[in-house]
């Protein structure tokens, strides 16, 4: 049938994939019409919701299958031919098989766990917060072995589809019978067989006819585009600058004027610097004080020099008498025969004489000084705040010739002390393969939850680099930008090693000519590297080749993701030279003959260990810039002086300082020298920059063009970026009107190859002037004397009043070779290298106040604001000034038009999620993308993790990241759109999250857990409590007392598996009451081991044989039912209060509904009465028996418990078979307005005794709730 399997063959994009971007999808006639009037769009009905795969009420299964309470049927047939000896051999059995007998081969949770090395616990300091991965899947211990319960259950659904076929109902599995034929991966799906087929096709015509043919008759509606917004006459809103009053000067001919005062007097004073703030009053005296000092600091100078001068001619004055002297020898002999008196006489008067003159002299002298020093200089004409401004310049010089070289050792990091790591795992890492890897909620991601791609918020940013705790001028290694182009590889300390070799097949020598100087493959641990080879500890500023692609999205879709201004950061990194490792493998240290002779050419290639669609990630330099000493090429294992995180490159990366980040080579894992560049997908197709008549990927241009040696992507090029103000900031109007207030505007500038930036220039009006900005560099930033390495963080100060009236605010750096930044942008294929002029908009707009500055509500008011807008907000972020092209619109239009218009329930997609099924939501469109999964370049993970989802992350992620041919090729997996039910659930889901983030945002930070976050907690203590019982003690993080689970929630426990998170639901038994807070809670855990018939449960196993002191995770709280005390329930939103309370529990049900038992009886004003019915299947199975016989007989009225058993003993003197109608009437409080119900056990239970108590009376939702 044509209509219902499609499948699509487009053209390979040879140059681009291993696959063939070929799409089969697999068309279904939708769900039944009364399947979407059924849908109910709610998502807070406590006793269906869905919580984590959950029903609300019921326990989650054993996780493998394993046989549930029996029915009444089921029991009464075994009574019939089981007799009593029967019955002890099976039990007898059951503890065998429990004992943990496996058939031979078959590999369980407790055998991994046993064969891996937990590095973690061995050397703790090498591994920041990581968390033991288990190295395999868990659906690889539960189903891809021929477990005997697998066949059982695929018989049991086997039986239950032909079942559902002879009953005329829609198949359980959602009506799709295709499956791929044992062929190639091209080959159509079919039918299982013709009569399912005929079936499908009878029952077509019954699904959505109705709102088909109300939707085919209907015209797409036509939205009205609303104009952008402009800022015209916004200038007549703002307060206009204040003119001073014209001062009369003296007139002084320009001929003797210098340069400068010529301008000066053109100028105005005043005038040259007029959006920098008026200074305080203490600020001029500094800054007049600082100029007065220098001043007559130079005037010592210029009167010392003066001295010396006239001294030295003094000197030679004297030498010319002694000499005149000695040629006159003897001919005064007759003089000096005269009369001695008249002599002496004569020379007194001389004397005196000369006394007189040296004392007039030195009058004349001081009244010379004197009035040097009252004549007006230069620098006292100047206005306060030029004085000001050239204080700062005379500092920034000094600083700037200040700046120390870095000798590279022994220097550290001023973040040496920061101890802020990451510290859980976030709820959007859970489900996918990077789930062991604590990140920081403070990035934003860009390509959704898989792979990460993530900027800080400049806002973050800005306080990170700032923040003097910490030592600023550097990222915070958790605000560090990420670029992971696939999962982050598990990788250890102790056993991960580096291998290099002379060629990449290590055959040919290279040159031929040459002797081989590395005769063999060489390896390097980690121990050797950090350890024989002298390291170096230097700052490096690392941006992507697309920072700022988002500004160049918006004016035409290019083939890269939206990254932000924040994929910028700078840190200290620590590690040893690349060119002393290669050295230690016999490389000459002079550059062989025939390279300096241009006989050939050489190039180092460098790979990483990650496992990527198209194969390793590698890159190349060219030999002789590896081996010059001043590229400082390092092999880092350290970033700001503590081992890299594992989005940086655990444990090992490559850092090219003053390169592009996409040659800083993570996790790696080769290095080899080859005669020939590199060939590696990456290195050709992933950073570049084409000629803006390249439009798309494929063609004879791209195909040159991505090879072309000056597209290729190397040294970093000149940028700048404001931080502060950050977006949307807003500025209260009211502030202007402070004539001393000032704003300091801030940001950041870098450039590449080693070079300085030399000057940063910000204008507020757009670019017609410019004010000079004060830059600040990290400690050491030099190398060599003249490299570069690192970024400048630069400010400017303004007055208040001129900032609210700023027009645009934009900042430009400029270079050693005196080029500054571009005014325009450029738009590129690939999206890479923008560096156009930076802008911020401002705009003035009326706001409504509910919260003050430290986020306590307060009455409602009205204030006008000046917010800042810059270009864009990273990722799928909404705001900036900058709008989509129509050119963008109009793509996004064509998208939309011609999609199968049959509806899917939520229900229906959310059994599509496997690897071999595979549907996605994406602007409420549904796409079978399986076929998709095998091509995919950012790998099956990134699909997966949206797979049978229906929330709106998966469009918001999907269109942030894709460019025009994933949306045609997206287009053509098409196969349906979700009922208007499915997206009322969808927007109402996302507000609850919204809220739920937000409440738990304003959390006290003593609290462990989080709704969003996983925590890492330890197993401090293991208890015994039965053959298949144990008590677990687990210790809360360092800081946190409180566990903060409201009575009657559970939480989530998780452990770490290659693909994804495993988790179950668990309620603590302790701390319930506010006293038992002691910052550790424990679990009680019904371990069912693994036997013959099964793996046995993934959670209970593993926490049973994890060592003392292994991380696992929590989450939470999780649930909607709160109990408050006295009677009082929070349910969902609403309070219900109940003087009598009926409990039904089974199994480890029993938990939450033991909270709600222990915290009402222990509670002095608590007056609520409590019956409780609990059934298991055997007396060993009953859990916290002693707490509740010990509750029992000190509260006996008001709290009564009766067991039930289905498979009890011969000594077992209470009540036997299940919790039905005559038991629930015979211990339970009968129907009334004050009695109210809560269930928690397994589905069969819960299910029957709900019946049950709805034929008694009760009614569910309103005295009938499940936890």
């Amino acid at each position: 049938n044509a209509n219902l399997s499609t499948t699509t063959t487009t053209t390979t994009r040879t140059m681009s994939s291993q696959f063939p971007h070929i799409v089969e999808r697999v068309m279904h006639p939708g769900s039944l019409m009364e399947e979407i009037e059924a849908e109910s769009s709610s998502v807070s009905r406590p006793f269906y919701r869905f919580m984590n795969g959950r029903r609300a009420g019921i326990t989650s299964d054993p996780d493998v299958g394993r046989p549930r309470e029996k029915t009444r049927k089921e029991e009464k047939q075994q009574d019939k031919t089981e007799g009593k000896e029967g019955k002890e051999k099976k039990e007898e059995k059951d503890k065998e098989e429990e004992k943990g007998k496996v058939p031979e081969g078959f590999v369980t949770v407790r055998d991994v766990i046993d064969r891996q090395e937990d590095y973690t616990l061995v050397h703790p300091d090498l591994h920041i917060d990581a968390r033991y991965v288990l190295n395999v899947k868990e659906d690889d211990i539960k189903y891809h072995q021929a477990w005997p319960i697998n066949k059982e259950n695929e018989e049991k659904k086997r039986k239950a589809e032909e079942e559902a076929k002879n009953d005329g109902k829609v198949d359980k599995k959602g009506d799709k019978k295709e499956e791929k034929s044992e062929g190639s991966d091209g080959e159509q799906k079919t039918y299982k067989d013709s009569k399912e087929k005929d079936s499908r096709e009878g029952k077509e015509d019954k699904r959505s006819k109705g709102k088909d043919e109300k939707k085919e008759g209907e015209k797409p509606e036509k939205k009205e585009e609303k104009p952008d917004e402009k800022d015209k006459g916004k200038e007549a809103k703002r307060s206009p600058p204040k003119k001073g009053k014209t001062k009369k000067k003296e007139v002084k001919s320009n001929a003797t004027k210098t340069e400068y005062e010529i301008r000066f007097d053109e100028r105005g004073e005043g005038r040259s610097h007029s959006s920098r703030p008026v200074p305080t009053k203490k600020e001029v005296e500094e800054a007049e004080k600082r100029l007065h000092d220098l001043e007559v600091s130079q005037r010592k100078k210029l009167e010392q020099k003066k001295k010396e001068i006239e001294k030295q001619k003094e000197g030679e004055k004297d030498n010319s008498k002694d000499k005149s002297k000695e040629d006159k020898g003897d001919q005064g002999k007759k003089e000096d025969e005269k009369p001695k008196k008249e002599s002496q006489e004569q020379g007194g008067e001389d004397e005196k004489k000369d006394k007189r003159d040296d004392k007039e002299d030195k009058g004349d002298e001081k009244e010379e000084g004197e009035s040097k020093e009252n004549e007006p200089t230069l620098v006292s004409k100047l206005s306060p705040k030029d004085k000001v401004f050239l204080a700062m310049l005379h500092d920034e010089a000094e600083l700037r010739l200040s700046l120390q070289n870095n000798p590279g050792y022994g220097k550290k990091s001023p973040l040496a002390e920061f101890k802020n790591f990451p510290d859980a795992i976030l709820e959007e890492d859970q489900f996918t393969a990077d789930n062991w890897i604590p990140r920081s909620d403070k990035l934003i991601r860009s390509t959704g939850n898989f792979p990460l791609n993530a900027e800080p918020s400049l806002k973050d940013l800005y306080e990170g680099v700032t923040n003097k705790d910490l030592g600023g001028m550097v990222t915070p290694n958790d605000l560090h930008y990420v670029r992971n182009h696939g999962q982050v590889p598990k990788l250890n300390w102790e056993t991960h090693k580096l291998l290099v070799f002379s060629s990449e097949d290590n055959k040919n020598p290279l040159p031929s000519s040459n002797t081989r100087f590395m005769k063999e493959p060489k390896e390097f641990s980690m121990d050797q590297i950090s350890k024989e080879f002298k390291w170096i500890n230097i700052p490096v500023l690392i941006a992507c080749d697309g920072v700022r692609r988002k500004e160049l999205n918006m004016i035409k879709r290019s083939k890269g993701f939206n990254f932000g201004a924040g994929a910028a950061s700078c840190a200290y990194w620590k590690g040893a030279l690349l060119r002393d490792i290669l050295l230690s493998c016999g490389v000459p240290k002079e550059t062989p003959e025939e390279i300096d002779e241009g006989k050939c050419r050489w190039y180092v290639h460098f790979e990483g260990a990650e496992d990527l669609s198209e194969g390793k990630y590698a890159t190349c330099f060219s030999y002789e810039y590896c081996m010059d000493p001043t590229s400082d090429i390092i092999l880092a294992y350290e970033m700001n002086d503590v081992p890299l995180f594992p989005d940086h490159g655990y444990p090992i990366r490559l850092i090219a300082p003053g390169m592009v980040g996409g040659r800083q080579i993570k996790w790696l894992k080769k290095i080899w020298i080859s005669d020939k560049d590199s060939d590696n997908y990456y290195h050709i197709y992933d950073n570049r920059v084409l000629p803006s008549f390249v439009t798309e990927k494929d063609g004879p241009f791209a195909e040159v063009m991505f090879k072309h040696p000056d597209t290729l992507c190397m040294e970093q090029n000149l940028n700048s970026v404001i931080l502060k103000p950050h977006p949307d900031e807003e500025i209260d109007l009211s502030r202007a009107t402070d004539p001393t207030e000032t704003y300091r505007i801030a940001g950041f500038a870098y450039d590449g190859g080693g070079n300085m930036v030399q000057k940063v220039e910000v204008s507020l009006d757009g670019g017609k002037s410019w004010m000079y900005a004060r830059r600040k560099a990290p400690p050491f930033p030099l190398r060599h004397g003249r490299k570069f390495w690192s970024w400048f963080l630069w400010y400017v100060d303004v007055q208040m009043s001129e900032m609210v009236n700023a027009k645009e605010i934009v900042v430009r750096a400029w270079n050693v070779y005196k080029n500054t930044q571009p005014e325009h942008p450029t738009w590129n294929l690939t999206g890479m290298m923008n560096n156009c002029w930076y802008r911020v908009k401002p705009e003035i707009k009326t706001v409504e106040v509910k919260e003050d500055m430290k986020g306590r509500d307060v009455l409602p008011n009205k204030k006008v604001v000046m917010a800042f807008h810059h270009p864009v907000n990273p990722a799928d972020q909404d705001g900036g000034w900058m709008k989509l092209s129509v050119e963008n619109k109009i793509a996004e239009e064509k998208q939309k038009a011609g999609t199968p218009q049959k509806s899917f329930t939520k229900e229906e997609i959310e059994k599509h999620n496997s690897d071999g099924d595979c549907w996605i939501v994406v602007n409420g469109t549904v796409y079978d993308a399986t076929s998709v999964l095998k091509w995919h370049p950012g790998g099956a993970g990134a699909i997966m993790a949206h797979a049978g989802k229906v929330h709106l992350s998966t469009t918001t992620q999907f269109n942030s990241i894709h460019d025009d041919y994933a949306q045609a090729k997206l287009k053509e997996c098409a196969i349906g759109v979700i009922t208007d039910a499915a997206k009322e659930m969808m927007d109402r889901e996302k507000e609850r999250e919204d809220r739920k983030r937000k409440r738990a945002n304003k959390e006290n930070s003593d609290v462990a857990l989080h709704p969003n976050k996983w925590i890492g907690v330890k197993i401090i203590k293991k208890e015994e409590l039965s053959h298949d019982t144990r008590k677990f003690t687990f210790q809360l993080p360092d800081g946190k007392k409180r566990l903060g689970l409201p009575v009657g929630n559970h939480l989530m426990v998780g452990f770490h598996f290659e693909d994804k998170m495993v988790f179950r639901s668990y309620t603590p038994t302790r701390p319930v009451l506010k006293e038992e807070d002691d910052g550790t809670f424990d679990l009680i855990v019904k371990v069912y081991f693994p036997s013959e018939k099964d793996p046995g449960g993934t959670l209970g196993n593993i926490l049973d044989v994890v060592k003392i002191g292994e991380k696992v995770e929590i989450k939470g709280p999780e649930g909607d039912i709160d109990y408050l005390g006295n009677g009082v329930f929070k349910i969902a939103k609403d309070e219900k209060e109940f003087e009598k309370i009926n409990l039904i529990g089974g199994g480890s049900g029993i938990t939450p509904l033991y909270q709600v038992i222990h915290y009402a009886l222990n509670t002095p004003s608590d007056n609520a009465e409590i019956r409780l019915i609990y059934s298991n299947k055997t007396e060993s199975d009953i859990l916290l028996r002693e707490e509740f016989d010990e509750l029992q007989k000190k509260f006996g009225k008001r709290f009564q418990i009766q067991h039930v058993l289905s498979e009890p003993s011969d000594d077992w003197k209470g009540e036997k078979g299940h919790a039905d109608e005559p038991k629930l009437k015979k211990y339970l409080f009968p129907p009334g307005d004050s009695v109210g119900t809560f269930l928690c056990g397994p589905p069969g239970l819960v299910k029957s005794v709900t019946k049950d108590l709805t034929n008694w009376g009760f009614e569910e939702d309103e005295s009938i709730f499940g936890f």
